[in-house]
C-alpha cells in the first residue's frame, strides 16, 4: 500500500538522483595575471603567469573526463609571446561541458606578439638608430613596426601614391622601365621590395637593381603568377607600382628602415615624438593562437576540439614573412607558392581549425602580420562574434578554405583536391556576427574583409566592413559552374561603406561560382571609390560563374561607377533591392560578357542620387537593421577610428547627412541615440509598415527603368 509518506520518499529519492545526476553549478576556476609566477597554482590569490601554464594545469582533467565546466579568469595586462599558443583535443572541452578562457570582469588582457624596441639614439639628419644583435645574427627579422599602437610604413617611393611603369621587357616579369625621376638616383635600389598592381591583386618581389642610365629596374624574383593574364602590362599598358625598404627611401615621418645585415633600425619621428615618450613593437610570433584538432587523410575522421571558448582577449602583434620567392597573388591573398610545395601558408593572428562549437567573441584582433581571425578546415557550429579586427596586413575575417588543398591516401597516394574526393570535409554552420571589421589589407592590398571560401551554411551577419583595400566581403572560390560545398550561406544585414579603397575590379560584396542557396540580402553598401586601374568598382559584383544566388532587399548608392557589376555571370535573382546611381548616364547594372537575361529582376527601385543622400532616406528606412545590432554598437564605435572616418549603421538616422566617410552629420556630428530594444522593435514594425506603403507607391509608378544607359566617356569593365 503506498502511504503519503512513501510518496514522500519517492520524490526525494527522485530529487536526489536528479542532483546527483546533474552536472555542478559551478565551475571550476583557474586565474591568470602578468605578476603572477606559474609554479603558484592557479587561485585568484595566486594566479599563473601564463595562458600556456593554465591550459597545461587543465590537461590532466581533461583527460580524467570532464564533470564540470573550467573557467580560466585572465587579468588585465600584456602576456608577451614568441610563439602560438596551441590548444588541441589535450585542450578540448566536451558536449556537455565547456572551458571558457575569459577576460577578468572589467579588464583587458592583450595577448601580443610583438617584442618592444628600445635605445634609440637621435642623429644629426633627424632619424633614431638602434641595433638589433637578434637581426645581425640572422635570427630575427621583421616586416612591420608598430608606434604608439599604429601601424608604421617602410620607407618607400613615392610616399602615398604610385608610380606608372613606362614600359615592361619582352618577359613581362622581371625587368621594366621608369619614367625619367620616377626613382631617386641615391639608391640602386638592391635588396628592396618591387610593389606592383595587377587589376585587382598585387606581387611584392626582390629588386636586383636600378639602372639608371637605361631607367630600368630588374627583379630577382618573377612579377605575377604563371600564366598570360598576370603579364606586367596585360590589364593596361602602363600599370602602378611602387619600391620599398631603402634606406635611402626613408624621407617621411613615421617611416623607417631595417637593415638585415647589421641589425639597424632607423626611424624617422612623427612630429611631437621623443624616445623616451614613445613605445616601439615589432612582430616576432606569426600566429597568437591556434585552435587545431586533429587531421590526416580523407579515410580517417578529423577529431574535433569542442567547447572552447574565448572571451574578451585582445590579441596583438602577429608577423609572416614574405614566403620563398616572393608574394604573386591570384585573387583575396591566396598566392602562387614557388619553393616546390603544392600549397601556401597564410597565418592567422587567431586560427580555429578542426574544431566544434568553439567561439572567439568580444575581443580585439589588430596589428596582424598575415590575416586576423580564421575558422578554416572542417570547423563546423563555431562563433566570431562582438570583435573589432583592425589593422590587419592580409584578410580581417575568413570563413572556410578555398579549393587547392590536395589529399593524399594511406599509402601516401595522391588523391585529389579535398572539395571534389571528400566534400564532408567543409566547414560549416559557422557565423560571423556584430563584428567591427576595418583597415585590411593593409600589405597585401588585394584581400577583402571578410572571405567566405568553399564552405556551406554559413552566416554573416550585422557586420560592419569598412576601410578595406579590395572588396568588403568576397564569397566563393571558383571561376566556373562546378557544383561544391560552397552553398546555403546567408550574408545579411551588414553595414559596407569605403571599401575598394585601393585595388580595381571589386565591390562591397563579390561572389565567384555556383552557389544555390545562397542569400545576401538587407545589406547596405556605400562609398566605393572609382577604380585607378582599368575594371570598375562597384555595390555587388556578381563575377564569374556566380549563379543560383538570391539577392534581396539591399541598398547600394554613392557608387562612382555603377551600383552592380555582371561579369560571366549566370542565372541569378535581384529583387527587392535599391539601387542608387551617382549620376545619370551611367549604368545601373553592368554587363560584361554577360546575357542580361540571365539576371531575374523584380521590384528594384532605380534612382539617380540628385542631391546629397540623407540618413533618413528611405535607402536606409528599408534596410533598419543594417549594421551592428545595439547591444553591441557602442562597445564596438563609440570612438571615431584613427582616420577620422566614424560610422553608425543600425541606428535611426534623424535627417542627417551622410559625408564621404559614412558619417552622420548634423548639428553634434554624432549619430543619434541607440534605442532601447523595446524602442527597436517599435521602430522597426513603423519601419516595416513605411516600407510596405513605399513598395505599393513603387509598384503604382512603375519599378524601374527597362534599359541601362551606357556611362560616357567609353565601355565600362
Amino acid at each position: 500500500m503506498i502511504t503519503g509518506a512513501s510518496i514522500r520518499i519517492h520524490i526525494l529519492m527522485a530529487l536526489l538522483t536528479l542532483l546527483l545526476a546533474s552536472p555542478q553549478l559551478d565551475a571550476a576556476e583557474f586565474h591568470v595575471a602578468p605578476a603572477g609566477s606559474d609554479a603558484n597554482p592557479g587561485t585568484a590569490a595566486q594566479p599563473f603567469a601564463t595562458i600556456t601554464r593554465a591550459r597545461d594545469a587543465i590537461r590532466p582533467l581533461v583527460a580524467a573526463g570532464l564533470t564540470e565546466d573550467i573557467d580560466v579568469i585572465i587579468h588585465g595586462g600584456t602576456y608577451r609571446i614568441t610563439e602560438p599558443i596551441i590548444f588541441d583535443v589535450q585542450d578540448s572541452g566536451t558536449d556537455n561541458f565547456a572551458i571558457h578562457y575569459a577576460a577578468a570582469p572589467g579588464q583587458q588582457p592583450v595577448i601580443s606578439g610583438g617584442r618592444p624596441i628600445s635605445g634609440f639614439t637621435a642623429q644629426p639628419d633627424g632619424t633614431w638608430t638602434t641595433t638589433i644583435p637578434d637581426v645581425a645574427t640572422g635570427d630575427w627579422t621583421f616586416r612591420e613596426l608598430f608606434v604608439n599602437d599604429q601601424r608604421r610604413p617602410r620607407a618607400r617611393h613615392p610616399n602615398n601614391t604610385t608610380n606608372r611603369i613606362a614600359f615592361a621587357a619582352a618577359n613581362q616579369r622581371t625587368v621594366i622601365e621608369f619614367n625619367e625621376g620616377d626613382i631617386p638616383e641615391s639608391t640602386d635600389l638592391t635588396g628592396a621590395e618591387f610593389v606592383f598592381f595587377h587589376d585587382w591583386s598585387i606581387s611584392r618581389v626582390a629588386i636586383d637593381n636600378a639602372d639608371h642610365a637605361a631607367n630600368t629596374i630588374t627583379m630577382v624574383d618573377p612579377i605575377g603568377p604563371a600564366g598570360p593574364i598576370w603579364d606586367i602590362t596585360f590589364f593596361e599598358p602602363n600599370p602602378r607600382y611602387y619600391v620599398e625598404n631603402d634606406r635611402a627611401l626613408l624621407d617621411a615621418p613615421g617611416e623607417w628602415h631595417l637593415d638585415d645585415d647589421t641589425g639597424l633600425l632607423t626611424y624617422k619621428p612623427m612630429p611631437g615624438e621623443s624616445p623616451a615618450s614613445i613605445e616601439v613593437i615589432a612582430p616576432i610570433s606569426e600566429q597568437l593562437i591556434i585552435v587545431r584538432g586533429t587531421f590526416e587523410t580523407h579515410s580517417i575522421a578529423p577529431e574535433f576540439v569542442k567547447n572552447l571558448h574565448f572571451d574578451g582577449l585582445h590579441c596583438q602583434h602577429s608577423a609572416w614573412p614574405l614566403p620563398v620567392g616572393g608574394f604573386a597573388e591570384y585573387q583575396a591573398g591566396f598566392y602562387e607558392p614557388r619553393d616546390g610545395t603544392p600549397f601556401y601558408d597564410w597565418p592567422a593572428a587567431v586560427s580555429i581549425e578542426q574544431a566544434d562549437n568553439c567561439s572567439f567573441t568580444n575581443g580585439r584582433v589588430a596589428h596582424s602580420g598575415g590575416w586576423g581571425i580564421m575558422t578554416g578546415r572542417t570547423t563546423q557550429y563555431c562563433t566570431i562574434t562582438g570583435n573589432v579586427v583592425t589593422d590587419i596586413a592580409g584578410t580581417g575575417i575568413i570563413l572556410g578554405e578555398d579549393q587547392f588543398r590536395n589529399l593524399r591516401g594511406p599509402m601516401n597516394e595522391p588523391l585529389g583536391q579535398w572539395w571534389d574526393v571528400a566534400k564532408e570535409q567543409a566547414a560549416h554552420h559557422n557565423t560571423a556576427t556584430n563584428n567591427l571589421v576595418e583597415h585590411t589589407g593593409k600589405v597585401f592590398f588585394g584581400c577583402p574583409g571578410i572571405w567566405v571560401g568553399i564552405t556551406h551554411d554559413n552566416t554573416v551577419a550585422h557586420n560592419i566592413v569598412r576601410h578595406a583595400a579590395w572588396s568588403g566581403i568576397s564569397i566563393g572560390g571558383f571561376f566556373n559552374q562546378d557544383e561544391t560545398p560552397c552553398h546555403d550561406n546567408a550574408i545579411t544585414d551588414n553595414h559596407i561603406h569605403n571599401v575598394v579603397e585601393v585595388m580595381s575590379d571589386g565591390g562591397g560584396i563579390y561572389t565567384l561560382g555556383n552557389q544555390y542557396g545562397t542569400t545576401i540580402s538587407r545589406n547596405v553598401i556605400h562609398q566605393i571609390p572609382l577604380n585607378p586601374g582599368v575594371a570598375s568598382n562597384v555595390g555587388l559584383f556578381l563575377d564569374q560563374a556566380t549563379s543560383n544566388i538570391l539577392y534581396d532587399q539591399n541598398a547600394v548608392f554613392s557608387t562612382v561607377r555603377p551600383p552592380v557589376k555582371v561579369h560571366i555571370a549566370g542565372a541569378n535573382t535581384l529583387q527587392n533591392n535599391a539601387f542608387y546611381r551617382s549620376m545619370s548616364g551611367i549604368p545601373y547594372i553592368l554587363y560584361v560578357n554577360t546575357t542580361p537575361g540571365q539576371l531575374m529582376l523584380s521590384a528594384n527601385t532605380f534612382a539617380t542620387e540628385s542631391e546629397p543622400l540623407r540618413c533618413g532616406d528611405s535607402v536606409y528606412t528599408g534596410v533598419p537593421t543594417a549594421g551592428l545590432q545595439p547591444a553591441y554598437l557602442l562597445d564596438l564605435i563609440g570612438q571615431p577610428s584613427n582616420d577620422g572616418c566614424s560610422s553608425c549603421p543600425g541606428v535611426l538616422y534623424s535627417g542627417q547627412f551622410l559625408d564621404n566617410c559614412g558619417v552622420c552629420q548634423g548639428d553634434n556630428t554624432t549619430c543619434a541615440a541607440v534605442p532601447t530594444l523595446s524602442q527597436w522593435s517599435t521602430v522597426v514594425f513603423a519601419l516595416c509598415l513605411a516600407t510596405a506603403a513605399t513598395i505599393i507607391f513603387r509598384a503604382r509608378n512603375g519599378a524601374h527603368p527597362t534599359t541601362h544607359p551606357a556611362a560616357p566617356g567609353g565601355p565600362l569593365l
